[in-house]
């Protein structure tokens, strides 16, 4: 089953959703609706991104796009997933028992009052923080500071050293075949050989980031199941962020 994805964010299509959209479509979703301030886009078999973007280049607006349906409302139609990518106290408690998606992301900072998310809870709807949703932009920033401060373009340090690992893992498993009386030529599948090619600081800071978040996802899970948090991963996110907290300052001998 194709995950339906509905996307409600500020006028223009932003940061957030525009890449919240492109990131979804890539992984296999389909974005079904987007929820503009002043206009909103439908359709159940899913609106071709790429061709919505070239749309509102062109236009200024995603108003009039012809291979959707305009739709009031389009927030609460049945979703898997709904993101907010737009400004905050979008959901509050006089609209979440109108929310249908099994999910609810918090793309921008606060979209969901505090009284609203209790009554999602209520509802069995998973809610993904912004603390952790939207947290991309200031991991970034960081490793950004870092290479500020060490002066080094990331990945100059390790490239030649991992490059030369890829070469030599090759080789060990071309000779160990030989050694097995088979004989043949180990060599890189295109995607591969891209690898071996110095990777760019893009591809560098996008692989710290998956990593940084996936890692961030796991830890909240687990404290949520760890601590009895059912749904609430808002609360677990804030216990590890408190827990990285004390850690380092105990580690820096500051604790009491």
């Amino acid at each position: 089953m194709v995950t339906s994805v509905v996307i409600y964010f500020l006028k223009g299509f932003g940061n957030v959703g525009r890449h919240c959209a492109l990131s979804v479509v890539a992984a296999g979703a389909k974005v079904i609706g987007i929820q503009e301030v002043d206009t909103g886009l439908y359709t159940e078999k899913g609106i071709d991104i790429e061709d919505l973007l070239e749309y509102l280049e062109e236009h200024g607006t995603i108003k009039g796009y012809p291979n959707a349906q305009a739709a009031e409302n389009v927030a609460f139609k049945d979703c898997d997933i709904l993101v907010l990518a737009a400004i905050e106290k979008c959901i509050t408690c006089k609209n979440a028992n109108e929310i249908r998606a099994k999910i609810v992301a918090e793309g921008a900072n606060g979209p969901v009052t505090p009284a609203a998310d209790k009554i999602l809870q209520d509802r069995k709807i998973l809610v993904l923080p912004d603390i952790f949703c939207s947290a991309g932009g200031v991991t970034v920033s960081y490793f950004e500071f870092l290479k500020n401060i060490n002066h080094v373009s990331f990945g100059r340090l390790h490239f030649k050293y991992e490059t030369d690992s890829y070469i030599s893992l090759m080789q060990s498993v071309e000779l160990s075949l030989r050694k097995c009386k088979i004989d043949c030529e180990i060599n890189p599948t295109e995607t591969f050989r891209k690898r071996l090619c110095e990777p760019s600081e893009k591809d560098i800071v996008d692989a710290g980031l998956r990593y940084t978040i996936e890692r961030a996802g796991v830890e909240t899970l687990r404290t949520a199941s760890e601590l009895q948090l059912c749904l609430d991963l808002r609360t677990a996110a804030y216990c590890n962020a408190i827990e990285k907290i004390f850690r380092t300052y105990d580690n820096a001998g500051l604790a009491m």
